[in-house]
């Protein structure tokens, strides 16, 4: 029995995202990442809006952070926060990297864990729930630059531009729990003295 047959629509979408070289050092597959995102939002009549925070970079390379919405009408909106920026893939893969590989039900490929299939299953989600009653708007915030700290991705989103929510939900990869809280950074500095 094939577990991923009802997952058809992820699956199509993950491939295509998948697909695009979004290398976090490079920026250059971002805008046509953020195109297929922004399509697959007007194909299910969600609303859709870029926030580029290469304004805000002033590098001339551009930050197309993706803010797809379901709006409900509700005084209350959940955030879905995931990014589309991968890592360089390094060496040793037995799969190509850019190409969605599918195997004894496991999806291999840059971004299959982190992160382009949160935003798959968001916009699959978003994608069902667009016919149901719900009394909560969803923004599904496909940020860039996450790998590099996200200055001028999600961060940008919300400082910059000003989205707000009542609540967020990052959906990234990590253990297959729901925590609530967020890791947080210390920055210090070690001095060692002596010889090498």
């Amino acid at each position: 029995m094939n577990t991923l047959a009802s997952l058809d629509y992820e699956i199509s979408l993950l491939s295509k995202l998948v697909e695009i070289n979004t290398e976090s050092n490079s920026k250059k597959g971002y805008g046509e990442c953020a195109s297929v995102i922004v399509e697959k939002a007007e194909n299910n009549s969600l609303e859709w809006e870029i926030v580029d925070g290469e304004k805000g970079s002033k590098d001339g390379l551009s930050r197309p952070n993706v803010v797809v919405t379901l709006d409900s009408g509700s005084d209350t909106t959940l955030l879905l926060e995931s990014h589309i920026d991968v890592v360089p893939p390094g060496t040793g893969w037995t799969v190509p990297p850019f190409k969605l590989t599918v195997e004894d039900g496991k999806a291999y490929g840059r971004g299959t864990s982190d992160n382009k299939s949160g935003i798959a299953a968001v916009m699959g989600a978003l994608r069902q729930l667009r016919k149901e009653e719900l009394d909560i708007n969803l923004k599904l915030v496909a940020g860039v630059d996450e790998e590099i700290g996200g200055r001028y991705g999600v961060d940008y989103v919300l400082s910059d531009w000003g989205l707000r929510g009542d609540a967020a939900l990052v959906v990234d990869a990590g253990p297959e729990s729901l925590f609530l809280g967020a890791s947080g950074i210390i920055w210090g500095k070690i001095m060692v003295k002596g010889r090498q």
